[in-house]
């Protein structure tokens, strides 16, 4: 179990209907499924402190804990009584409350001593609520302008959400208790800060420049301050609130409660470490969950490929699968990964590559043997492709994908079944993109036999000859060949009527490769005509880039790459 996130709300003076906006927040957390403590650590606020003691006395108040740390942490549940008291019927995360001192609101005494703050915090990481352990304790701060809410801003919490007026006064008086704080705790605390500002539009850039002229900080949002909360909260302040809980979870990579959901935020921020935390606490709580998830979800193009090659790490890493589940894996991230697209984790999937590779050699993987050796040799290739951009020696991984994709090839032809099918066209498709990086074309009659082959073998003639058309091109771009290019030309005209679609694409580089921009234009403007969206993805297909030279200039249909481009 982590340790819970400590997270202090204050203002520079006191505001009666800040109370409101903490109970506010913790409802928007619990909103999300978090085990939310509630902390009322100011013994003369305005609202908090009535409201807490209607509730059952469950444990010992912040001054108590202050005095003797060894008390413990009990919270006492208060899930039903802040819904009955936001007038709001269920949430599925579970919130609980701690007092600020026993005996209801009064005075606020001297400030504990640092040492007695640092004691209650360590209690605090500690806290349960339903007797699980909670992942937020939300403490309600007293005013920045006391001694008692600087020493417990400095020492008792993580993470600081002042709400400070965008005045010169005001700002200047915070920036001095920031500063205070700072010094007492000697150690970086992360401050989201929050503009207490009226109604209407707001513009960060509006004072952007008298906040960091005063404070050195710039507002993550703003909070209208509302004349009224008698009753129910006004809207503005449940927007705003809501507001300040999404800022925070964003800024302090908060992990969402339900791992998936912690999967798919990580993946929509493009956050690694994030998505593979998620899909391991997914794999600890539900493994074979995960593995429908991973299949179903991340290894779509619904779908980062960060996200499916972090699933990956943590399966590996999880340590209680097998060597097969692993390749399984393996060959769902490894097709996320495009020639035109080099990215530095393929290092990571070499890696892989290789414990899979051995665990074929020593006879460990049984299942789906060429498929791992395809898989590997796939690998291979798009770390050349990456290691080609960032200008790094490429040493033999040509060679030894190259070799690889030989061994793989007469293992498909001698296998049946659908499987092998799929891994003649796969192998053929990899040494295709095997050719771009060594620049040769030597492999393009095998490729042309594995299709061919797979197409004996059961595998769909539409969809293989589909393949067989991006073969094509993927040579094609390695090395200009005649005799490719008129068998790449040949099968792509006799496609026009069975499938035009792509046989247009396919025509629209076949003439770029041969430099007649006019006949690849008229392909182009075909193509728009039998199929809109795939017209929309020839506009940015890489394999086209030859098409799109000197486009938009009076050169265009005579700008054509030089030989040793090609």
């Amino acid at each position: 179990m982590s340790a819970p996130l400590l997270i202090g709300l204050t203002e520079l003076d006191q505001q009666p209907w800040a109370d409101v906006g903490a109970l506010l927040l913790a409802h928007a957390w619990a909103s999300f499924g978090y085990r939310v403590v509630l902390i009322d650590g100011d013994p003369a606020s305005a609202m908090l402190s009535g409201w807490t003691h209607t509730l059952p006395d469950d444990g010992p108040a912040l001054t108590t804990l202050l005095r003797d740390w060894a008390a413990g942490v009990v919270c006492t549940p208060a899930t039903d009584a802040v819904l009955a008291l936001l007038r709001d019927e269920a949430v599925s995360g579970e919130i609980g409350v701690m007092r600020a001192s026993d005996h209801g609101p009064e005075d606020r005494d001297l400030a504990p001593t640092a040492r007695a703050v640092r004691a209650a915090r360590r209690a605090l990481l500690r806290a349960f609520v339903s007797d699980e352990r909670a992942d937020i304790v939300l403490v309600r701060l007293p005013p920045l302008s006391t001694h008692l809410g600087v020493t417990f801003a400095a020492n008792l919490v993580d993470v600081l959400v002042p709400m400070v007026p965008p005045t010169a006064e005001a700002l200047h008086r915070a920036d001095a208790a920031l500063s205070q704080a700072q010094s007492l705790r000697g150690a970086d605390q992360l401050v989201i800060p929050v503009e207490l500002s009226a109604g209407g539009v707001w513009r960060r850039e509006q004072t952007e420049a008298l906040w960091l002229h005063h404070l050195r900080l710039v507002p993550a949002l703003r909070v209208r301050p509302p004349g009224d909360v008698a009753g129910r909260p006004l809207a503005s302040l449940v927007e705003d609130m809501q507001a300040i809980a999404d800022a925070v979870r964003l800024q302090t990579r908060l992990a969402h409660p339900n791992p998936t959901e912690q999967v798919w935020e990580s993946d929509a921020l493009d956050d690694g470490p994030g998505a593979y935390s998620g899909f391991m606490r997914l794999l600890r709580e539900h493994p074979a969950e995960a593995l429908d998830f991973f299949k179903k979800s991340l290894a779509t193009n619904g779908a980062t490929r960060r996200s499916a090659v972090e699933a990956l790490r943590a399966m590996v890493d999880y340590g209680q699968l097998s060597e097969e589940r692993l390749a399984w894996a393996f060959r769902y991230a490894v097709q996320r990964f495009r020639p035109e697209e080099p990215d530095p984790l393929s290092a990571y999937m070499v890696e892989v590559g290789r414990r899979l590779l051995e665990g074929v050699r020593e006879e460990v993987i049984h299942a789906r043997r060429t498929r791992v050796l395809i898989d590997v040799a796939s690998a291979l290739v798009q770390h050349v492709v990456y290691l080609n951009k960032v200008e790094r020696p490429v040493g033999e991984l040509p060679r030894e994908a190259e070799l690889l994709l030989l061994e793989a090839a007469g293992d498909a032809s001698e296998a049946e079944g659908p499987e092998a099918a799929h891994d003649l066209l796969w192998a053929a498709d990899v040494l295709s993109r095997h050719a771009q990086v060594a620049q040769h074309v030597r492999h393009v009659e095998l490729a042309e036999d594995l299709v061919t082959l797979a197409i004996r073998k059961g595998a769909e003639v539409g969809r293989a000859h589909r393949r067989l058309l991006d073969i094509y091109c993927c040579f094609q771009a390695a090395a200009f060949d005649e005799t490719i290019w008129r068998e790449h030309k040949a099968l792509a005209e006799s496609m026009l009527r069975s499938d035009p679609s792509y046989a247009h694409h396919s025509l629209i580089a076949v003439w770029a490769f041969a430099g007649d921009k006019e006949q690849a234009s008229e392909h182009l403007r075909l193509l728009g005509v039998v199929d809109p969206a795939r017209f929309m993805l020839a506009l940015k297909d890489p394999t086209l880039k030859e098409f799109y030279l000197g486009i938009g200039t009076p050169e265009f249909f005579n700008a054509v790459p030089m030989k040793d481009d090609l």
